[in-house]
């Protein structure tokens, strides 16, 4: 083997290995620092979107007893997508209860044919979804795609998970107070 041979296989060591020292990293931070949900008490900003999808039209805001439930996510995000099923089967399960669903997406107005054609494959997908909401997403700090956000009456946060895992365990607290 010769000198230059010898040095290639070193680098190539030493990359590997740095490799796998910034892979362990990010797999801490990613359960120590990853995504966190939306601080309870933060108040739901203005709803500045881009627009809102024309056959929805824009959202009722809590009033009362009732509770707004904001699924921020976009319809490129795999687990966004995977998600809807059940969101679906929530707001179905939830609406009679005075709870409000929406959806608010980073995605542009270039964008919409895509999430159409998204919506479309989401059996009874029939809440408004605001598009160019990064200013909302931004304002809330969502760290993640797909975020959901529960607000109170008073436009306060009172839930907010990575996804809606947990999400009805949640609605079923906050509406038996």
């Amino acid at each position: 083997m010769n000198q230059s041979s010898r040095w290639a296989d070193l680098l190539l060591i030493v990359v590997i290995a740095a490799v796998v020292v910034v892979g362990l990293r990010s797999m801490r931070q990613g359960v120590e620092g990853g995504p966190q949900p939306i601080a309870a008490g933060t108040t739901l900003p203005a709803l500045a979107v881009a627009g809102w999808l024309d056959h929805y039209g824009p959202p009722p805001l809590p009033d009362g007893e009732e509770l707004l439930v904001v699924d921020c996510g976009a319809s490129w995000c795999g687990p966004c997508r995977a998600e809807m099923p059940r969101l679906k089967q929530i707001r179905d399960q939830y609406k009679p209860l005075g709870v409000t669903l929406i959806g608010l997406t980073p995605e542009t107005e270039r964008d919409l044919p895509q999430i159409e054609k998204f919506i479309e494959t989401v059996d009874g997908f029939d809440w408004p979804v605001g598009y160019g909401a990064n200013s909302v997403l931004d304002a809330l700090r969502v760290q993640a795609f797909p975020t959901v956000i529960v607000f109170n009456s008073d436009e306060e946060v009172v839930w907010s998970g990575i996804g809606s895992h947990g999400l009805a365990d949640a609605l079923d607290r906050l509406l038996a107070r």
